[in-house]
């Protein structure tokens, strides 16, 4: 279970500094990683698509809005949104949303309910420390150290180290967490929806081809 005063001494650790006792221990590593916390946690969750820290809604369009032209709905981005990971026209997120467009937040369609799937920083998906993987873990904390590596060393040497060693935490710790996906199937082709009719989701995908 990761903790803030975990993450503070996991980074100090790949610096080679002593841990905190506590996070209001008077040092200045203490007070450089205050300064870059908040940002870094956020900065983490845009790197990949967390299934830990996947959030789906279904959102229907905004009342107010009149289109002059183009898409007619206008759907609003969830505040707590980070990285999307699919959009879909159907609850069971098997039938990808191919026609929309985005800007400055707002989601303009012609779909309506339609269902947003991302990553989360809310404190009940990825901001949920509690429910880290380890190996998410060890990649913020090393994110972390990147951060404040020159304010602490001028070891240019281990600051290079660090920079490899993040790449490669971020790349263990997104093939571990895609592994906790289900087998999906790819979704069925606009011909076999056709057949089935729109308003079906009994195949929900191809039996034939995999994904993942």
């Amino acid at each position: 279970m990761a903790t803030k005063l975990g993450l503070y001494n996991g980074a100090l650790r790949e610096l080679g500094e002593r841990p905190l006792a506590s996070l209001t221990e008077a040092r200045e590593p203490r007070r450089l990683l205050d300064a870059v916390y908040d940002a870094a946690l956020l900065q983490c969750l845009q790197k990949a698509q967390w299934k830990f820290a996947t959030r789906t809604v279904e959102l229907t369009p905004e009342t107010d809005f009149e289109a002059s032209y183009g898409y007619q709905n206008l759907y609003i981005r969830p505040t707590d949104w980070q990285r999307t990971t699919k959009i879909c026209s159907d609850p069971f997120q098997k039938v990808p949303l191919l026609e929309y467009h985005i800007e400055a937040g707002f989601l303009y369609a012609d779909i309506d309910p339609l269902y947003w799937s991302y990553v989360s920083d809310d404190t009940g998906y990825g901001l949920n420390l509690a429910d880290w993987p380890a190996n998410y873990t060890l990649f913020v904390e090393t994110h972390l150290a990147t951060l404040i590596v020159s304010r602490i060393t001028d070891n240019e040497s281990k600051e290079v180290k660090l920079h490899k060693l993040v790449k490669r935490r971020l790349t263990e710790a997104s093939s571990t967490d895609a592994m906790e996906a289900p087998t999906e199937f790819a979704p069925m082709g606009s011909w076999v929806r056709s057949r089935l009719g729109s308003g079906t989701y009994r195949d929900r995908g191809s039996r034939t081809r995999l994904l993942g």
